[in-house]
């Protein structure tokens, strides 16, 4: 079986790497940047590897070059052999077994970080290592093999190979600092027009959601933000009013801060979904891993 592996010539794992971050990348130029030089040195070697597998792994598509199906499927053979090569070398050289996880800046924060105590006690000899992208960037990682798993929406799965295990929902609520109560009658939320609200940057579900509910209400933003811990920070400045997670309740000084349930949050509602790949199961700790996640997630998220 093995004849035919060794019967061709130009395989080396330089050129399987090469493709490997061509494919996490999504193209040559993204993988090694703006230099011909090496963009030209890449073409080759990835046409020489194409000759040993007797196929095309790449194609020109306008201006760009990006991989043919075949192309694909070799790179995440060699991402599957790169991750399982670098486990082995961490068992026998007694490192730290790595587990990468993707997840929003709002899922970390409030989800994954208030885990971390019983995962390390758990898990002694394993690194937790936590990515924050995009639901979008964290699947493209994980079925690339650079991501061990990975928390996303569920809407933002579409035809993929990948295991998905429910977590349930992520409710919002309105956080309102205590002062913008004060000037209202009895101490209540004063109109919505009144409060100055924060919400992210971007075109992303969230701050179109934020956009739609601001303008139900004839309310314009008044702080942008990159990241919900921005917005938790303007939130406790008492400067600003956001729709935050309900788990981020923890830390905000009630007395402070009035956190309220409308029924206009609803449509702020995230199904979540713990994403990893089959092969990913072949290892025992990351298997357990993965399950102490999709335990404990799914626990706080249902809290």
């Amino acid at each position: 079986m093995n004849e035919i592996v060794f019967s061709n010539k130009g395989f080396s794992l330089e050129r399987l790497r090469l493709l490997c971050d061509v494919h996490k990348a999504g193209g040559i130029r993204a993988a090694v940047g703006d230099d011909p030089v090496r963009q030209s040195l890449a073409s080759r070697q990835l046409k020489e590897l194409g000759e040993y597998a007797n196929t095309e792994l790449t194609r020109r598509v306008g201006r760009g070059i990006e991989l043919t199906p075949a192309g694909i499927a070799l790179a995440e053979i060699g991402n599957e052999f790169f991750s399982k090569m670098s486990a082995f070398l961490q068992s026998t050289n007694n490192l730290p077994i790595e587990f990468r996880i993707g997840a929003g800046d709002s899922v970390f924060q409030w989800q994954i970080l208030p885990t971390m105590k019983e995962f390390e006690e758990k898990f002694p000899s394993c690194k937790l290592i936590p990515y924050s992208y995009s639901s979008a960037e964290i699947i493209k990682a994980v079925e690339a093999r650079s991501l061990d798993a990975g928390i996303v929406r569920r809407t933002a799965l579409a035809d993929t190979r990948l295991i998905a295990k429910q977590l349930g929902e992520i409710h919002y609520r309105l956080f309102v600092p205590d002062q913008f109560c004060k000037t209202s009658t009895r101490n209540q939320l004063p109109p919505i027009a009144q409060i100055p609200f924060c919400t992210l940057t971007g075109e992303g579900e969230y701050a179109k959601a934020t956009i739609r509910f601001l303008q139900a209400f004839s309310a314009q933003p008044s702080l942008n933000c990159s990241s919900m811990t921005q917005m938790y920070a303007a939130v406790q400045s008492g400067q600003y009013a956001a729709i935050l997670p309900e788990h981020a309740i923890i830390g905000i000084e009630e007395t402070k801060t009035k956190v309220v349930t409308l029924p206009e949050l609803a449509p702020f509602t995230r199904h979540l979904v713990l994403i990893f790949n089959q092969d990913t199961r072949n290892t025992q700790v990351k298997s357990e891993i993965i399950d102490f996640l999709s335990n404990r997630l799914s626990k706080r998220k249902n809290s």
